[in-house]
Formats: structure tokens, C-alpha cells, sequence
């Protein structure tokens, strides 16, 4: 294929690489957000199984979250 040369099936390549990016984009968001409630639950006093219990995450995930204080 030349250069400049536009196929259905390039352009749909460059779309989902676009929304691929996107949607990584938004999982750090959403990542970030888990993390800054997760802290601010245990600061306030939640007890880290119970946050497990409730989000689906293990003890040993939600104590990783909290040693890294939120970030």
C-alpha cells in the first residue's frame, strides 16, 4: 500500500487505535478515583476486608492501595 492511500480497512485500524487509547485513558481515571476513596475510606475508619468484601478486590489488593496512600 502507497503512502496517503486510505482503505476501510486502515481507517478502522486508526479508529480503534483512537478509541483503544481513549478507553486506557479513562481506566487510569477510574483507577486513580478507586484509589483516592479507597484511602479516604480507610483513613476514615472502613476496615480494608470489609472494603474488599464490598468491591470485589482482595485484602491484599485494597492494603497494596492503602500503603500507597491513594496514588
Amino acid at each position: 500500500m502507497m503512502a496517503g492511500v486510505k482503505s476501510p480497512q486502515l481507517q478502522a485500524l486508526v479508529v480503534t487505535c483512537r478509541r483503544l487509547s481513549a478507553a486506557r485513558q479513562r481506566v487510569l481515571e477510574l483507577e486513580e478515583q478507586r484509589d483516592r476513596l479507597i484511602a479516604e475510606l480507610r483513613a476514615a475508619g472502613v476496615t480494608g476486608s470489609m472494603l474488599a468484601e464490598r468491591t470485589g478486590l482482595s485484602a491484599g489488593r485494597i492494603a497494596q492501595i492503602s500503603h500507597n496512600g491513594g496514588s
